[in-house]
């Protein structure tokens, strides 16, 4: 049997539906641990430069019912950062501040939160 297969154009076709988010992410980006123990190709793979990346991230995510895990250098030895869904490599930020209570689920208001750059 012979499969025909659309031939593609070099047009780069958006697949969250954002211009910023396609600029900042790639897709289906193998990623593994510092030991290679641990291997996940997500939907999407994210280099956010601000924290407006890691909301517009957030919110694309729970447009689609997709969770979100963040990675830093792969020294975790664990599955933690297996997620099919979306990946956030942190490196990119570095900075610290108060979460603003604004972002927050009502169920998570009562809680202190901050935010503390992966890429210090």
């Amino acid at each position: 049997m012979i499969y025909k297969f659309p031939v593609m154009s070099n047009k780069i076709i958006s697949t969250t539906g954002d211009p910023r988010l396609d600029k900042i992410s790639k897709t289906r980006k193998t990623w593994r641990n510092a030991t290679r123990n641990v291997v996940v190709t997500p939907v999407r793979y994210f280099h956010p430069e601000n924290r407006g990346d890691i909301e517009a991230i957030i919110r694309n995510a729970e447009n689609n019912s997709y969770r979100v895990r963040a990675v830093g250098a792969g020294h975790s030895f664990s599955e933690v950062a297996k997620c099919p869904d979306y990946l956030v490599n942190m490196f990119g930020i570095d900075h610290c501040g108060k979460y603003p209570e604004s972002f927050l689920k009502d169920s998570a208001r009562d809680g202190r939160y901050v935010i503390a750059g992966a890429g210090i």
